[in-house]
């Protein structure tokens, strides 16, 4: 009877960190990148958020409010991505 509670929740802790960790996947899955251009141009390749949204990172980046931008796109799940990488 020992055993057989045991058996049952090592089970039930095995099964619960397996959804914890598909769960944490499905998350990092939805992640998208921005492109921020360097004129203040922002692009979305992969995923278009709604247009408030894009006004409101638009308008962070143009005003180079780096906090706000950051708050955003924390919120919405995307991460920033260079317009274009220069060597110097």
């Amino acid at each position: 009877m020992l055993l057989a509670a045991l058996s049952l929740a090592m089970g039930g802790v095995y099964v619960k960190r397996n959804v914890a960790i598909q769960i944490a996947e499905r998350e990092i899955e939805q992640i998208a990148p921005v492109i921020l251009g360097n004129n203040g141009s922002v692009r979305f390749p992969e995923r278009i958020p709604s247009p408030e949204t894009v006004y409101q990172i638009q308008m962070a980046v143009q005003t180079d409010d780096a906090q706000k931008l950051n708050s955003l796109l924390i919120e919405h799940r995307f991460y920033v991505l260079p317009g274009q990488i220069t060597k110097r």
